[in-house]
């Protein structure tokens, strides 16, 4: 068999780039602290093993692929992952930069304190390559509470408040939990694509749109946003948001099972704003007025922002690859070795 050799060496190194190629798709990870505009929550507070966890979060690159995490990856809880790298899950990221979803704990997942952490990457400029690439990372309001099964799981968990508009204890968006070898997914029977085009305004001014009806929504002041509730019908619909006096655009995003969708308000001005919800037909469901405050940027935010030179590997990467060509070219070159000198070998050293 002349070229068995040769195949072994071109199926590692097909396996080997693989591996590094997705090392390289994961964007830089944490614990580091969050990016300055992002934040996150989840629900329930106290939740047992095998039982699912909903989650929103916002301020991340419209477009771009978030990846969560447990605990920051630790080797307690990441034995198994479905995505490598630790990643127990991941989703697209709408026009908004807004994310509701659902996925479900791993079944052995140990009792006690938990977090999730949010990851995203972004080119600096997608027209300049060698720009390099920003890391997006959140933790926020994501800690929650493992308890043993059966345990009762309604009273809220020790710590850090629940955010206001948290996403429901349903799976959010419609989705369908399931688990897949104690591995945590989540499961869309149908997923609806993000509407392509942008709808009109509802109206031309705040004072033009406060005569149509509010339609049942009502708006809650957040963190760095303002959470709006929506009739329960609408929930896992697309929503396009504006926001008044003159009408700013605040892309798509998925109704959370709860009603809620959530509304980043870091770059309006502080006061009261009133903010249009539109269905996927572009017609307006409602509007509702909330006030924004003044959340300046904490001290050293520039440096929660990681960047990365546009192409590069993480190490790991660069030592499977490294590895990889090594290895390849010993195999290589032994099965270009004729099989006459091969034998000679052999024979000279039985």
């Amino acid at each position: 068999m002349r070229f068995r050799p040769l195949l072994v060496a071109v199926a590692a190194v097909l396996f080997l780039l693989g591996v590094a190629g997705g090392a390289r798709a994961l964007p830089p990870d944490g614990p580091s602290p969050d990016t300055p505009g992002t934040w996150a929550s989840v629900s329930p507070a106290r939740v047992a093993p095998g039982e699912a966890l909903t989650f929103s979060l916002g301020g991340f690159p419209a477009g771009e692929t978030v990846y969560i995490k447990l605990d920051d990856g630790s080797p307690d809880v990441c034995r198994v992952s479905a995505h490598g790298a630790c990643v127990i899950h991941t989703q697209v990221i709408p026009s908004s930069g807004v994310v509701s979803g659902s996925l479900v704990l791993p079944h052995d997942l140990p009792a006690g304190a938990h977090w999730l952490r949010f990851l995203a990457s972004a080119a600096v400029d997608p027209a300049t390559p060698a720009a390099g690439t920003l890391g997006f990372t959140a933790r926020g309001n994501s800690d929650f509470t493992v308890v043993a099964a059966g345990a009762d799981t309604s009273a809220s968990a020790p710590g850090r408040p629940a955010a206001p508009g948290a996403p429901g204890s349903a799976a959010s968006g419609g989705a369908t939990p399931t688990v897949s070898g104690g591995v945590a997914v989540a499961v869309r029977p149908e997923p609806v694509a993000e509407p392509a085009e942008v709808p009109a305004p509802p109206a031309t001014s705040g004072a033009a749109l406060a005569a149509a009806p509010e339609g049942g929504v009502t708006a809650i002041p957040a963190e760095g946003r303002v959470v709006l509730h929506l009739p329960d019908d609408y929930a896992a619909e697309w929503v396009f948001v504006y926001a008044f006096s003159e009408p700013t655009p605040f892309g798509w995003q998925r109704v959370a099972a709860n009603g809620t969708v959530q509304v980043p308000t870091n770059d309006l001005p502080a006061g009261v704003h009133r903010f249009a919800a539109l269905d996927a037909e572009g017609a307006l469901i409602g509007w509702a007025a909330g006030e924004v405050a003044v959340d300046p940027a904490p001290a050293g935010a520039a440096e929660n922002v990681q960047t990365a030179p546009a192409g590069s590997l993480p190490l790991a990467g660069l030592g499977v690859l490294g590895g990889c060509l090594l290895l390849s070219t010993g195999l290589v070159g032994w099965g270009l070795v004729p099989d006459a000198r091969r034998g000679a070998v052999k024979r000279r050293h039985p």
